[in-house]
């Protein structure tokens, strides 16, 4: 995989036990002609081998049973295919030449063909003759209009459509009697579920965006459905059907703004999901207390709600979301939810008093982020087990020194939290792996930090009081690190020691003029120097970090010569080198073939080099 520089497989053909091959993103292989003598070929990968056009090699390999061919776009002719009479698996995702499907007829033993995205197909009828077929994927075909030929493809268990916008009638799937999974999503043209009503073995049922439907009650016939995805599904005012589908286990309703009663769901006695955010017309969530066996509950956006103390009866409930429910006020109810472990209140700006949520002992994540009402957190101490807590935007907090106390947190996020200044508090959060402080401007001092060992990701962008990132070096497992627009920062010397830094971003960092100093950093992977007018000539000191994949250089004075440097970092994938309008040239990149993103915007200076860039056969983006 990713081997890109590979053109020529033919020494492979000599292995002659190979079984598994896998040349998947090798575009330079534009021959398979070899690979037709490899005999003992089971598996092949050839994914987003987009300079593969000719398949008859392929047909010669008898014992093949997975073929995948995603992504391979020049591909027209399935027809030697047909000959792999071992074939299980098939992917042509995305091969958006292939419009005959006939010649998969032949395909006796196919169990499995991924067509994806395979615009050019309008007839699916050859398929109705591979008789062993469980699972066809023909999303977003949209050249499809007529199911009738599924109809006579009795073996199939999974079947996807998603996206298939053509599709408006749905009465030939009544006939498949063995399908267990079925996804409609976005099929907008669909208004009659009433022949799904036939599928009895039917176990998951998605039908998202389908806002033609307007009355579920078919649904209710098919009595083994276990989950059932209605989301975005406008049309739809009455859940009552759904009190009959006894052995539903997951329901999803959301942005089914017509909804408003839901005494129905109360029936579904095994539901454990329950997803009924932006459903903004339900006030009332009583009837969900009789839901014994819930374990996860959305009921986020759900703005009309104001009391939650029907939730408390809730004994088995493990997740719950209600972020931006503003009308509620009252957290206490939620105290009695022993079980929980995840609780968002993102936004519930009502909530100032977090007390009661110290008594959930199991919580291990908690999202109270812009709930500026909240100014106490020392409540929070208690909570032993919890492990992410995000307290961003939460403005009125100004101590955050109890959070100490919580020993196994592990993820902090305190963006926004302008009132803060001191975080020596986080020296005895021994456990801390990522870190938020963005945007808190009144942080001076980040020696507190240097104690933390296990800290994997930090984010100090926009603290513009740091001056010094000394500290900073001690945090030998640090692989990220923003300091994004901390103007105050002139020296990144100390961040030589990184050894395992893969991500640097220190863009509008303006205080900053010598680069050099990264130069050791050999793992580093993304650099963003964007905006720091202060870096000059010694860009091309970072020529020796040859793991650099994406490098962003915006509105820096690099010249030619210093382009002419750049080019020796040849793992290169992106390239930003906006508005360095002291560039005239850009040949040189010719030579960095795996580039696939280069930005070139507001480049007045530019005189030659871009017929050069024809070259790059990996590059998709180009601005």
């Amino acid at each position: 995989m990713y081997c890109t520089g590979i053109t020529d497989v033919s020494p492979l053909s000599l292995i002659s036990n190979l079984r598994t091959l896998d040349l998947s993103h090798c575009t330079g292989i534009t021959d398979v002609l070899p690979l037709s003598l490899m005999s003992n070929l089971c598996s092949v990968y050839l994914s987003h081998c987009t300079g593969i056009t000719d398949v008859p090699p392929l047909s010669k390999l008898s014992r093949l049973e997975t073929l995948n061919l995603m992504y391979c776009t020049g591909i027209t002719d399935v027809s030697p295919l047909s000959k792999l009479s071992r074939l299980e698996t098939l992917n042509l995702m995305y091969c958006t030449g292939i419009t005959d499907v006939s010649p998969l007829s032949k395909l006796s033993r196919l169990e499995t063909l991924n067509l994806m995205y395979c615009t050019g197909i309008t007839d699916v009828s050859p398929l109705s003759l591979i008789s062993n077929l469980r699972t066809l994927d023909l999303s977003h075909c949209t050249g499809i209009t007529d199911v009738l030929p599924l109809s006579l493809m009795s073996n199939l268990c999974s079947l996807y459509l998603s996206h298939c916008t053509g599709i408006t009638d749905v009465p030939p799937l009544s006939k498949l009697s063995r399908l267990e999974t079925l996804n409609l999503m976005y099929c907008t043209g669909i208004t009659d579920v009433s022949p799904l009503s036939k599928l009895s073995r039917l176990e998951t049922l998605n039908l998202m965006y389908c806002t033609g439907i307007t009355d579920v009650s078919p649904l209710s016939l098919i009595s083994n459905l276990r989950t059932l995805d209605l989301s975005h599904c406008t049309g739809i005012t009455d859940v009552l059907p759904l009190s009959l589908m006894s052995n539903l286990c997951s329901v999803y309703l959301s942005h089914c703004t017509g909804i408003t009663d839901v005494p129905p769901l109360s029936k579904l006695s095994r539901l454990e999901t329950l997803n009924l955010m932006y459903c903004t017309g339900i006030t009332d969530v009583s009837p969900l207390s009789k839901l014994s066996r819930l374990e996860t509950l959305n009921l986020m956006y759900c703005t009309g709600i104001t009391d939650v103390s029907p939730l408390s009866l809730m004994s088995n409930l493990c997740s719950l979301y209600l972020s931006h429910c503003t009308g509620i006020t009252d957290v206490p109810p939620l105290s009695k939810l022993s079980r929980l472990e995840t609780l968002n209140l993102m936004y519930c700006t009502g909530i100032t008093d977090v007390s009661p949520l110290s008594l959930m002992s199991r919580l291990e994540m908690l999202d109270v982020s812009g709930c500026t009402g909240i100014t106490d957190v020392s409540p929070l101490s208690d909570l032993s087990n919890l492990r992410t807590l995000d307290l961003s935007y939460c403005t009125g907090i100004t101590d955050v020194s109890p959070l100490s106390e919580i020993i196994e947190l592990a993820n902090l996020y305190m963006i926004g939290l302008t009132s803060i200044t001191d975080v020596s508090l986080l020296k005895k959060v021994k456990k801390l792996e990522v870190l938020y402080l963005s945007g808190c401007t009144s942080i001076t001092d980040v020696s507190p930090l240097s104690t933390l060992s296990g800290l994997e990701k930090l984010d100090l962008r926009y603290c513009t009081g740091i001056t010094d990132v000394s500290p900073l070096s001690t945090l030998s497992g640090l692989e990220k690190l923003d300091l994004r627009y901390c103007t105050g920062i002139t020296d990144v010397s100390p961040l030589s020691t990184l050894s395992g830094l893969g991500k640097l971003d220190l863009s509008g960092c303006t205080g900053i003029t010598d680069v050099s100093p990264l130069s050791t950093l050999s793992r580093l992977e993304t650099l963003d120097l964007s905006e720091c007018p202060g870096v000059m000539s010694d860009v091309d000191s970072l020529c020796s970090l040859r793991m650099l994949r994406e490098l962003r250089l915006s509105r820096l004075a690099i010249n030619d010569a210093v382009l002419r440097d750049i080019v020796v970092l040849k793992c290169l994938r992106t390239l930003d080198l906006s508005h360095c309008t002291d560039v005239t040239d850009v040949s040189p990149l010719s030579t960095v073939i795996r580039l696939e993103v280069l930005v070139l915007r507001g480049y007045t200076g530019l005189r030659s080099g871009l017929e050069s860039l024809r070259i790059l056969r990996l590059l998709c983006e180009l601005c």
